[in-house]
């Protein structure tokens, strides 16, 4: 009892005789020889009402490391009890339904055929990375009315060689009322040979170690596949050549088949029709593990080329998951959230269906998308994707060439992501990814640009812009030579140009022979926090006149609403004081166009005669939380021939604080003969417009029309500190562009900032 110590010695048999009250008691026994410690063990007991007044205590030499003894003890009742170890190797147990002594590294040691008491020992020589189940198993012993099962046997199962200190790991008083099984223990051996206990200790009435699993057959349109035949290999064990695949039996009309399978790792495969053969890796264990698994199935017929790939992420239960596909320079599309299965599984770059969900990958094509990028394939899970099977399939032409599954490096998580790796050639490369992280691995974006008309007809776009996105070092990430139509793998909507971009610094440049270009947006770093669109708005030829010069405002999706402000003396132009007849408080400025919604554009049209000095600045009256910089805002001066000045906010300014306006440049229109080199131009009306702000001239350029505005602009340095804010004259970078001359990747360009 708690408190009092008792020792006895036993006699020549091993028996001690004692004289107990009811009560919880543990014992303690060791033998020595010559002085020294031979044998120890120890164990626990009860004393009360109908359990049997006898136990049994085992006792074992020390277990060298690496190994460990599994010994179960008993009363005097039941005589039938049998003990099962499933490792990782096979299945080592005392009755008929073990292997035997052909499991690798374990034997049975003593297994009593006749009586009670044990003990039944099994030893496991060498401990092998995986799990090990322990259970146990008796037919009660009947005298006269009475039934002598587990409860009644004060039952025993220690375990030698597991624990701290030498000490034995022992287990008794096992939950549960009836039940001829007795489920132990799982030992968890690490991979470094450490090894860790899950306790059941726990009456069944059915033999633990198995599980009811559903295994849900269906293909890419979402649909099930009935008739499937359905077969399973247990993983571990001899070579896979000598294990036995068992047959599961065919999907019913649901396509769904369910069958009990033993706690352990398996390898599933599927075979229906004009499919192609699928597999699938199958855990089934205890809860919180879900006892389930989604087979996806592919057909030929889905494939156009030699070289498309089809990557398919599936799992069980209700998890929610998101399969991510990133291909730079190209548009993967998806399915409506309401509709996942809506789009043919056939199409390529659409990412389509909810469980399984994948999407058919074509290979970039060189003359339009530059080299350096690698697609990139990763994964978004809530709800824990270590315990739903989930897993990625990766389909070709020829058949199914990978199945990976997550690794458990982090452990039972609730959300994670999944990092699986480059697509290169066809194959994930695993070597330098297919890790578990704790943030979100995106390299990047989906990217829209959107190129529409200044002024003009709805239905009046630049339909043949060509546009090329380059990195600074004028590496080609895309180029278009025009809008992709409707029906086309990398249409997302009229008049746009979709991508998926990877984080970094760019160059964007439309051209169209038709409309003033080319438009250039030149070192725009795209990160995370960025807005990942812009707006280019171009100017119809057909429009324009030698009287009148256009200053434009675009820029990305969002925020929905963006003004383009002109403020003198005899007032301020803004969108909110537009009036239908574009007529303003400023004479010879009109408000031609003030889109809202994202994107734009805002146009401003100055008109001759106009004399005057002028503050150009742009505000977001959006209310929205985006800070001008992220939103890539773009301020155009286009004249009858062509884009002159360019305005963008400095990159070095991206950083600073979320302020409303961005101040572009101070305007001074006066009446002048423009000169050159000593000699009066006489080219047009006599107007001059000079663009400049505080501080002195660093460059000058000068541009004029054949018959129309003279204009000279002054690009400058703040003698004082530049920031970005309301009172800032110096926050513009301008790009002056020659007369005719091609940007970026289709041509040269000069810039001043």
């Amino acid at each position: 009892m708690l408190g009092e110590v008792r020792e006895e010695t036993s006699d020549k048999d091993g028996r001690v005789v004692l004289n107990l009250p009811f009560g919880a008691f543990a014992a303690r026994a060791a033998v020595r020889g010559d002085g020294q410690l031979q044998m120890s063990g120890q164990g626990r007991f009860e004393v009360k009402g109908s359990l049997l007044r006898n136990v049994c205590i085992p006792v074992s030499p020390p277990v060298p490391l690496g190994q460990i003894r599994i010994v179960c003890t008993w009363a005097e009742f039941p005589h039938a009890v049998a003990v099962t170890v499933k490792t990782p190797l096979g299945v080592l147990s005392t009755d008929e339904s073990g292997d035997g002594a052909a499991v690798p590294h374990a034997r049975v040691e003593c297994s009593p055929r006749e009586g009670g008491f044990g003990p039944i020992s099994l030893l496991v020589e060498k401990l092998v990375e995986g799990r090990y189940h322990v259970f146990c198993s008796c037919v009660p012993y009947t005298v006269g009315d009475t039934s002598y099962g587990w409860q009644e046997a004060n039952a025993q199962v220690t375990l030698f060689g597991v624990g701290e200190a030498e000490q034995p790991v022992t287990f008794s008083r096992m939950q549960g009322e009836t039940g001829g099984f007795w489920d132990v223990c799982f030992l968890e051996v690490a991979p470094g040979g450490a090894v860790s206990v899950r306790e059941f200790n726990a009456l069944a009435e059915e033999m633990p170690g198995n599980c009811l699993v559903a295994v849900a057959v269906r293909d890419m349109a979402g649909l099930p596949v009935a008739g499937a035949k359905v077969t399973c290999l247990a993983a571990g064990g001899e070579e896979e050549a000598a294990r036995e695949e068992r047959d599961l039996g065919e999907t019913g009309a649901d396509g769904t088949l369910e069958c009990l399978l033993q706690l352990g790792d398996y390898t599933v495969a599927v075979t229906a029709g004009e499919y192609m053969r699928s597999t699938a890796n199958l855990r089934v264990d205890l809860q919180p593990q879900v006892a389930g698994l989604t087979v996806p199935m592919v057909k030929s017929a889905y494939f156009q080329g030699s070289s498309d790939v089809l990557c398919i992420l599936s799992w069980a239960g209700d998890a929610q998951a998101t399969l991510n596909v990133e291909t730079p320079g190209r548009y993967l599309a998806r399915a409506p959230a309401d509709e996942p299965f809506a789009m043919d599984p056939s199409r390529p770059m659409c990412m389509r269906g909810n469980n399984p969900v994948g999407a058919l990958i074509t290979a970039a094509d060189p003359n339009i998308c530059g080299g350096g990028f690698a697609d990139f394939v990763w994964v978004e899970c809530v709800d824990g994707m270590d315990r739903n099977n989930m897993q990625l399939s990766v389909f070709t032409k020829d058949g199914l060439t990978q199945t990976l599954v997550p690794p458990l490096e982090l452990g039972d998580t609730t959300t994670g992501f999944w990092a699986v790796g480059e697509l290169i050639d066809g194959v994930i490369d695993v070597e330098n990814g297919n890790e578990r992280v704790a943030e979100c691995p995106a390299r990047g974006k989906p990217f829209h640009i959107r190129t529409f008309p200044a002024v003009g007809e709805e239905l009046e776009y630049p339909i043949a812009a060509e546009v090329v996105v380059s990195t600074q070092d004028g590496e080609r990430v895309r180029h278009w030579l025009g809008p992709p139509k409707e029906g086309s793998p990398h249409h997302s909507q009229a008049d746009e140009f979709p991508l998926f971009l990877p984080f970094g610094t760019y160059n964007f440049e439309a051209v169209d022979e038709r409309w003033h270009s080319p438009l250039v947006l030149q070192n725009i770093h795209f990160n995370v926090d960025a807005v990942p669109s812009i707006g280019l708005c171009m100017v119809d030829k057909s429009k324009m006149d030698a009287k009148t010069a256009y200053i434009t405002l675009s820029w990305a999706g969002a925020p929905s609403d963006l003004d383009l402000c002109i403020r003198s003396h005899d007032g301020t132009v803004t969108s909110q004081n537009k009036t239908e007849s574009k007529a303003t408080a400023i004479k010879g400025i009109k408000y031609e166009n003030a889109a809202t919604g994202g994107f734009g554009p805002k146009v401003l049209s100055l008109l001759q005669p106009i004399v005057g000095k002028f503050r150009l600045y742009v505000v977001n009256r959006s209310g929205e939380a985006v800070p001008l910089p992220a939103c890539t805002p773009q301020v155009n001066i286009v004249l009858f021939t062509g884009v002159w000045r360019s305005f963008q906010i400095p990159a070095e300014q991206a950083t600073a604080p979320a302020a409303p306006v961005w101040h572009v440049a101070d305007l001074k229109v006066r009446p002048a003969w423009p000169r050159e080199r000593g000699r009066r131009l006489r080219a047009g009306p006599r107007s001059q417009l000079v663009l400049a702000s505080r501080g002195h001239a660093e460059a000058v350029y000068r541009a004029h029309s054949e018959a129309g505005l003279c204009l000279r602009a002054c690009t400058y340095r703040s003698k004082t500190t530049s920031r970005w804010a309301t009172s800032v004259s110096s926050a513009s970078r301008s790009v002056p562009p020659a007369a005719g001359t091609r940007h970026g990747p289709l041509g040269t360009h000069r810039m001043c900032r």
